[in-house]
């Protein structure tokens, strides 16, 4: 099994595993592999409760130094990896993944929960590394996420760390986040423009006003799951599956989420998990029209495959 985990063999992992279990190395030879839909089989096949707690905390910090974003979502979300945990050597992945840069897997893990303020043993936080790098994107959405200024061992805030040709920095940094009420009315107003753009098929432009929603309201399912149909529509299957988990986990009682993370799968050649998403959707809603043609066609899709 783990040959074939380490190869991508989708089938043959299949076969495998109707006879036997995922083993947390098999998971680590596709991950970190590359294989991102053996991972996802191997994972949705045992769930967490097949993977060993710290191995698998273990793995997500390995990922993380190799800006494997995809895979460290599908850790965190499949697997159920705490967002908090740390490097082998005790820093937080969050203050990891803002060193290299990857402000991207850091808006990731503020979305599931992660503390904006979790520092190092320098006191460096994901906001330092932002701001001397200029970013001022990510400062603004770590502040959403209730990211303050602290002053790092050395005394530096994020705002003295910025270039002095980012003054906005040091602006956004002190700036209090709406909250309540009133970031849920925040977040409809970019949900709305981002409807519009993704009407136009301007896709690029939907995923950045779906961020900024999801940002003033990070527990909202719907704007996850119209984030992940953009990234559907762009054919980016890993990241849309992972945004379409994440909407199920927020509502598992919404027939649109397994909709969306069933076409996901099949996008990512894993007909059968497809299935069995659907299948999962109609249970709760046993007429929804989406599933019902979703799952006539994967079984015809599946029945073209066993004729090969």
């Amino acid at each position: 099994m783990q040959k074939a985990a380490s190869q991508g063999d989708t089938d043959r992992l299949r076969v495998l595993l109707k006879s036997g279990k995922p083993s947390l190395e098999c998971l680590t030879a596709a991950l970190e592999g590359g294989k991102f839909a053996a991972g996802v089989q191997l994972a949705l096949a045992g769930g967490p409760a097949a993977f060993p707690a710290a191995g698998a905390a273990e793995l997500l910090a390995r990922l993380v130094e190799k800006d494997a974003t995809d895979e460290c979502c599908l850790l965190l979300d499949i697997v159920g990896v705490p967002a908090q945990t740390k490097t082998q050597s005790g820093r937080p992945v969050l203050v990891e993944a803002a060193e290299r840069g990857n402000f991207e897997l850091c808006r990731a893990l503020l979305e599931r929960g992660v503390d904006a303020n979790e520092a190092d043993d320098d006191g460096q936080t994901a906001v330092h590394y932002a701001a001397k790098a200029g970013n001022v994107e990510f400062v603004k959405t770590a502040v959403l996420y209730g990211a303050k200024d602290v002053a790092n061992n050395n005394g530096e805030t994020a705002a003295s760390l910025a270039p002095p040709d980012m003054k906005q920095i040091a602006r956004e940094v002190t700036r209090a986040p709406p909250a309540g009420a009133k970031a849920e009315v925040i977040a409809g107003k970019f949900k709305e423009q981002g409807n519009k753009v993704f009407a136009d098929k301007e896709f690029v432009k939907a995923i950045k006003l779906y961020t900024v929603a999801v940002s003033h309201a990070p527990k909202n399912h719907v704007f996850y799951s119209n984030r992940s149909a953009c990234f559907f529509n762009q054919g980016k299957y890993e990241r849309a599956l992972t945004d379409a988990v994440r909407c199920a986990a927020l509502n598992p009682k919404w027939p649109k989420a397994y909709f969306r993370k069933g076409a996901c799968l099949a996008g990512l050649n894993l007909p059968q998990e497809a299935l069995k998403t659907y299948e999962e959707g109609l249970k709760i809603d046993g007429k929804n029209a989406d599933l019902v043609k979703a799952r006539t066609q994967i079984l015809k899709d599946i029945k073209k495959l066993e004729q090969k």
